[in-house]
């Protein structure tokens, strides 16, 4: 799936929704310790912040720490998102032609 910036979702955000998903909710200490691999606490809170962005969690900020849900559907929204626009090939910058330039000192030789 790509969101509206045009980068595609990565594992880790559909990791985080799954954990959710699995569990009903959690908060970032309980996804971590779920998820495969090492991960950052500060890691865990980005991946379920952009996942909230997304519309694809919902955050309780009313509990300290912050309880996390899945929303319902949220592999179809992953899905049906749009694919993103591609973004132009640069157009090579034509080269101007190489002229002679008479060296004025000893350090321009080296520039020539």
């Amino acid at each position: 799936m790509r969101n509206n910036a045009g980068r595609p979702v990565g594992a880790r955000i559909r990791e985080v929704l799954e954990i959710t998903e699995a569990r009903g909710q959690a908060n970032t200490t309980e996804i971590r310790l779920a998820m495969k691999g090492h991960v950052e606490s500060a890691n865990v809170g980005k991946y379920c912040s952009r996942a909230v962005g997304l519309g694809l969690l919902t955050a309780d900020r009313t509990q300290h720490p912050i309880v996390y849900r899945a929303v319902e559907g949220w592999r179809e929204a992953i899905d049906a998102r749009p694919p993103s626009r591609r973004r132009p090939e640069p157009k090579p910058q034509p080269t101007p032609p190489r002229t002679w330039r008479m060296a004025n000192s000893v350090f321009a030789l080296g520039a020539a």
